[in-house]
């Protein structure tokens, strides 16, 4: 298969890839960056998540250490799977929110130098648990899960209500692969195929990965499951609503911390920056349902403001059940 063929793509990358050229980067949406795993920062974190700003839209990824506190030879050993993983949480919020782009995804795989992650399979998923507790809480989101097809049947069911984002190199259509994934009881939405790790865009066998920049010709290929619409939902972008903004009015106040602030009332218009959640901003013209709020243009989606007209046009449960649609699919219920 061709990475082109795909209408939303991405690629992801850790310390692995090397140093990144990212001036390099073409044909791509999304770029997953892993911020490191256990205590431990990804040694290219910083440097790629800096230099892809502004280039594609930043998903940030936590690999799970699983085994370090069990581990006679870590200096983490003894310390509680529960607190392990409140810790892992701890330490990827510090690295991200100063400048956290959205959802984040906890890659949970074998390491090669720890027991294979089915054989400790409880102590596992207590260690995730509590990491998604804690960064849930601190990131104010539901974050979602890395893994490949083989796993998808060992995790309990409060997991699986989460956003996936799955590993398989066999398929090599995504409704084959929405289709898997439903069959495997997955019930969480499915947002992300990652579908090769060859580099190889053109389908020519031999890996593409110094056109991206990378000193190397392979590189994790992935492609978006969902539609257009819930991609640019995912990303803070233009979404259509079937009601309009109403142009009277007034004020806004923020509801999400990722927020663009755009020179004009346009997806392709340049960043700003981002508007605060929780401030309330004067409206002083209205485009379509683009809101220009003095600082620069914000899109005025219900799942991303609360209009101030007066009186609230949207109760807290629709625009809970807005936000979410794009996590958990239309069945999910408040």
């Amino acid at each position: 298969m061709k990475y082109l063929d795909f209408e939303i793509r991405g690629i992801d990358v850790s310390q692995y890839n090397g140093l990144i050229d990212w001036s390099k980067l073409h044909d791509t949406h999304f770029v997953a960056v892993r911020v490191g795993y256990g205590r431990v920062t990804d040694s290219k974190f910083v440097i790629n998540w800096s230099g892809l700003k502004g280039k594609a839209y930043r998903i940030p990824y936590w690999y799970l250490d699983y085994y370090s506190n069990h581990d006679t030879n870590s200096s983490a050993i003894g310390i509680s799977d529960i607190e392990w993983g409140r810790m892992q949480a701890e330490k990827c919020w510090n690295l991200l929110k100063d400048d956290n782009e959205g959802l984040l995804f906890l890659d949970i795989e074998s390491a090669s130098i720890a027991p294979r992650v089915e054989t400790v399979w409880k102590r596992v998923e207590v260690i995730a648990q509590a990491f998604f507790d804690e960064f849930d809480k601190l990131s104010g989101r539901v974050n979602g899960i890395y893994c490949s097809t083989s796993m998808l049947k060992l995790f309990s069911p409060q997991f699986r209500n989460r956003p996936l984002w799955l590993a398989w190199y066999t398929s090599n259509t995504i409704p084959n692969v929405l289709t898997r994934i439903k069959d495997y009881g997955w019930t969480g939405k499915a947002l992300i195929w990652q579908y090769a790790s060859n580099g190889d865009i053109d389908d020519d066998g031999i890996g593409d990965g110094r056109s991206f920049g990378l000193p190397g010709p392979t590189l994790d290929l992935n492609a978006w499951l969902g539609s257009k619409e819930e991609y640019e939902q995912f990303t803070g972008g233009e979404i259509p609503e079937e009601e309009e903004i109403d142009e009277m009015v007034q004020k806004v106040k923020v509801l999400i911390t990722n927020l663009r602030r755009r020179s004009a009332p346009s997806l392709n218009a340049t960043i700003l920056g981002y508007a605060v959640k929780d401030k309330i901003y004067p409206v002083s013209e209205v485009s379509g349902d683009w809101l220009n709020i003095g600082e620069g243009w914000i899109y005025g989606s219900p799942a991303y403001v609360e209009r101030i007209t007066g009186e609230l046009t949207l109760t807290l449960e629709e625009r809970v059940a807005r936000l979410e649609k794009v996590v958990f699919g239309e069945s999910h219920a408040l």
